[in-house]
């Protein structure tokens, strides 16, 4: 028997170890497109590819790199609301540096969705709204 949470759950940690690892494939791997996202700023940005979005991804590492990012840490991961197909997830979020020192934090709602059999993230709206990677993308 299917338990959907606990796949949207997995689905999010795979993304979440790809991402601190810069593993743009893996990333990929764990998300539905067309995708969208919900910035800080109010500005939705929808890819229709995964090949669309590798473009802004690698652009991401690039800028996390410049601010001296190390990784990215989660905690409080809840689901908030769920179905057969659907999982709404809430999280919060902290970008630490080589440091270890925690520098951008935020709270995240990722809506991950089961289809052809797969779960991955479809829909992603954050908090973040100070950091120059998620600026990079508004009105693009």
């Amino acid at each position: 028997m299917s338990d959907p949470i606990n796949e949207a759950i997995q689905s999010f940690e795979r993304w979440s170890k790809a991402f601190n690892s810069r593993d743009i494939d893996g990333m990929l791997n764990e998300m539905h497109f067309p995708h969208y996202r919900l910035s800080g700023y109010n500005d939705i940005k929808v890819w229709h590819s995964s090949s669309e979005h590798r473009n802004t991804l690698d652009l991401d590492t690039q800028i996390l790199r410049e601010e001296d990012w190390h990784e990215t840490t989660t905690s409080r991961l809840n689901a908030v609301q769920s179905g057969d197909n659907k999982v709404h997830l809430t999280f919060y979020q902290t970008r630490r540096n080589s440091d270890d020192v925690a520098y951008n934090s935020f709270e995240t709602l990722w809506i991950f969705t089961r289809i052809n059999a797969k779960w991955g993230a479809r829909f992603r709206s954050s908090f973040l709204n100070n950091s120059q990677a998620d600026a990079n993308f508004i009105n693009n």
